[in-house]
């Protein structure tokens, strides 16, 4: 169980008591204004919304978000990361999962029975791209050149293609 402390300030309202859990996390991320730039993601994708709420949040975590040192998540690794998202998912993409990292990056990460794509985002927005096979085989990997975005994307196809084979 996550146990967040909400701090107080006397410019921003903030909750009185502590958040638990899920439930409390989300109160606590929905009661902090959005930030003043938040993040778009651009193109017509059905979970679109989905993923601007999804990284707006963890840019709205407090620093120490993991209980311990972890820095706040900046701008430049989610937008970091959106350039990389805009270049990678399609309609049929299935949409990722994001983890807030220690440094303030940011990882999106698709996984599915036992392959995987990773894409880290570092705090200071240095990208790196990491696909693994069912056997363990490296399927791609480096930082996101051409190339290595050609590969990524053919990796998320065929995620998406075997998330359609469980439906």
């Amino acid at each position: 169980m996550t146990v967040i402390d909400v701090p107080q300030s006397a410019t921003t309202p903030r909750p009185t008591a502590r958040a638990v859990g899920v439930a409390g996390t989300t109160a606590y991320l929905s009661s902090i204004p959005r930030s003043s730039r938040p993040v778009t993601l651009q193109g017509n994708l059905w979970y679109r919304a989905w993923i601007e709420q999804s990284l707006n949040g963890l840019l709205a975590l407090p620093p120490g978000w993991d209980g311990h040192r972890a820095s706040r998540v900046t701008y430049r690794a989610v937008t970091t990361l959106m350039d990389v998202l805009q270049s990678l998912l399609t309609p049929a993409s299935v949409p990722p999962q994001f983890v807030p990292l220690p440094d303030g990056g940011v990882q999106a990460e698709w996984l599915v029975g036992g392959d995987s794509l990773e894409i880290e985002v570092s705090g200071e927005g240095e990208a790196f791209v990491f696909g693994v096979d069912a056997d363990g085989g490296v399927a791609v990997e480096g930082d996101p050149d051409a190339q290595v975005l050609g590969a990524a994307a053919r990796r998320l196809s065929y995620l998406s293609e075997r998330v359609g084979a469980f439906a």
